[in-house]
């Protein structure tokens, strides 16, 4: 089956306007909170309001409409009932996503970051060192200016291979 946008599902199937809609689903979702907290108080459990279950259903149902887009009448009030049900742990769920989005956004740009700084170091930089190796060769000097010269050098491989890693792990 193919998804319908939320818009489109409120123009046919309701003639409702957005606010309404998600007035619907906060709705469903409220009925949902409350039954949980029904089913909660039936197996012992007094933990929490059923005003506070209530509220936070209603905001499940209406947060899981950004993830889920129902197509038809039934799956989107079955689908706010369970939001609703699931309720706290639904908006945790909701919040590692968004948080594991973001997670991700950062290493791209720290990765991209990097990339660029290694660019950097071996457009610029490494010349210039090569260029003060290539005196010092000439001028048959050795000693702590060549030892810097020559760490210079492998660090610059170093930086090389983890530019390739960092590529190859930005193409995955």
């Amino acid at each position: 089956m193919e998804a319908v946008s939320v818009s489109s599902v409120l123009d046919a199937l309701f003639k409702l306007k957005t606010l309404e809609f998600l007035l619907a689903a906060a709705l469903f979702g409220m009925i949902g909170g409350l039954a949980q907290k029904f089913a909660a108080e039936q197996g012992g459990a007094k933990k929490g309001s059923w005003l506070a279950s209530v509220v936070i259903g209603g905001s499940a149902a209406i947060a899981i409409l950004f993830i889920l887009v129902p197509n038809d009448p039934i799956r989107l009030v079955s689908m706010c009932l369970i939001a609703g049900y699931g309720g706290k742990a639904v908006l945790d769920s909701l919040q590692a996503k968004l948080n594991t989005a973001k997670i991700a956004e950062a290493k791209a740009q720290f990765e991209e970051s990097v990339s660029a700084a290694i660019d950097d170091f071996n457009d610029k930089i490494l010349p210039a060192l090569a260029g003060k190796a290539n005196v010092l060769e000439l001028s048959g000097k050795s000693g702590p200016l060549q030892s810097f010269s020559d760490e210079i050098l492998k660090f610059s491989g170093v930086l090389h291979s983890l530019q390739v890693k960092t590529k190859k792990r930005s193409e995955e």
